[in-house]
């Protein structure tokens, strides 16, 4: 699979996270796995990918708590990493 395609299929699960689709508890498993998935891709990137797996895990857990989530701004985030991601690794 194409490193574009990986990066698609994960904002794909980032919208099913978003609405619900899928579970706090796996989004972060699965965005890690995604981003391991990618090939070329410098160490530090992985680094990154490392504390946006741990913003979700927190941020799941916030959600099954009932806490203020910051769900929205994390995504923004992580939206605008692969967006760089994707101008530079595909």
């Amino acid at each position: 699979m194409s490193n574009r395609s990986i990066i698609e299929r994960l904002e794909l699960e980032l919208d099913q996270y978003k609405t619900g689709r899928i579970p706090s508890d796996q989004i972060g498993k699965r965005f890690y796995d995604h981003i391991e998935a990618l090939e070329g891709i410098p160490y530090f990137v992985i680094l990154q990918a490392r504390d946006f797996r741990y913003e979700l895990e927190v941020d799941g857990y916030y959600i099954e708590e009932g806490c203020e989530s910051t769900t929205d701004e994390l995504l923004v985030k992580i939206r605008e990493w692969l967006t760089e991601m994707r101008k530079n690794y595909c």
